[in-house]
């Protein structure tokens, strides 16, 4: 018992260092290999400002990092295109929402997001072979996924 309690925790302290993706906060104000930036700062988030706290803002990219321009985003009304820099910011109503994300050539996303969080959305390449299914609700495949 002792030592299936023993790898248990030596296999979940591996599984959490697996993730090799930096933070959400951290992808938006870091260059990501590969990348032509023209400044330093990709998106410039002031705590606290009241623009920050209302709007949505956040950048587009595909599955490399690169940014992805004149990408449309859209979220109850309120529409927005990407810049060439891949960010985007737009006015929210305060509430969290459901964003939607669509650029020629990739697969639309859709996400939920906060005003005042940054969001990075990671579009996939469109190959014509991609099948894209949307859950809802209570989803259950089995226990062990």
């Amino acid at each position: 018992m002792t030592h299936s309690i023993i790898r248990f925790l030596t296999v979940a302290f591996l599984l959490s260092g697996c993730s090799n993706l930096p933070a959400p906060s951290q992808m938006l104000n870091t260059p990501t290999p590969g990348t032509i930036l023209e400044s330093q700062s990709i998106v410039t988030v002031t705590p606290g400002t009241e623009q920050s706290q209302k709007d949505f803002m956040g950048l587009v990219v595909d599955m490399d990092g690169k940014m992805i321009p004149g990408a449309e985003i859209e979220s109850s009304g309120n529409t927005a295109t990407s810049d060439n820099d891949g960010r985007f910011q737009f006015p929210s109503a305060g509430f969290p929402q459901w964003i939607k994300v669509t650029s020629s050539g990739f697969i639309s996303r859709t996400r939920a997001a906060s005003p005042g969080a940054p969001i990075i959305f990671r579009l996939t390449p469109d190959d014509g072979k991609t099948i894209v299914i949307h859950f809802a609700g209570d989803t259950m495949f089995g226990r062990r996924f």
